[in-house]
């Protein structure tokens, strides 16, 4: 079935017919054009809704109709939406520079005291003076001994204090040793070339390693 698309004076036309035959009157099968209906004749109220199609309507028209007005005022913010699901964790960043040093804490408690440990070496031994007082006559010799065995220590060295007439006193010394081949006595023999002297002999003795 074909279908036949009317203008809008053969539309007009159509309707004026029916109109007339509904109220009853008369007509003569006459047909209308454009040229037959006065300017502005018809108004919206004669033409059925949506029956106008886009090619019943001049192109200025269709073209003032269809632009679009300016942009209206934004509207109300809208309420906050729910909250998404939380998103993978990112990667590390990199390291950042190193920041200044803070203040010394307080000490802390005291820990624990710890094993004791290895003994260390001896420390340096200890050392003694040891003197003997004695009298040579005028004229004559003696030896005087002294030592540093009564300490349990050896020799390390030895002194000899005479008198004022010291230089009429003539010394030498002779030394005992102990079985490790150190000198443990020592004996000062004295010559007296003048008249009756005393002196004092003096040994330094030291703790044997």
């Amino acid at each position: 079935m074909r279908t036949h698309r009317l203008g809008v004076p053969t539309l007009v036309a159509a309707w004026l017919a029916v109109l007339l035959a509904s109220s009853g009157l008369g007509y003569a099968a006459t047909t209308y054009t454009g040229k037959d209906i006065a300017s502005n004749a018809v108004a919206s109220k004669q033409v059925k809704d949506g029956s106008l199609k886009t090619a019943d309507v001049l192109a200025d028209t269709v073209a003032a109709m269809s632009a679009k007005g300016a942009p209206g005022d934004a509207g109300a913010t809208g309420p906050a939406g729910a909250a998404g699901a939380s998103g993978s964790a990112g990667g590390q960043g990199p390291a950042g520079a190193k920041g200044p040093t803070g203040p010394q804490g307080a000490p802390g408690p005291q820990g624990l005291q710890g094993p004791a440990g290895a003994q260390g070496p001896a420390g340096i031994k200890g050392m003694q003076v040891v003197s003997v007082d004695d009298t040579v006559a005028g004229t004559s010799e003696k030896t005087t001994w002294v030592g540093c065995t009564a300490l349990g220590k050896v020799l390390i060295g030895w002194a000899f204090g005479p008198s004022v007439n010291h230089d009429n006193l003539l010394a030498t010394a002779k030394y005992v040793y102990n079985g490790a081949g150190r000198p443990e006595s020592v004996g000062i023999r004295v010559v007296n070339q003048s008249t009756t002297n005393d002196y004092t002999v003096m040994a330094l003795c030291a703790t044997s390693s």
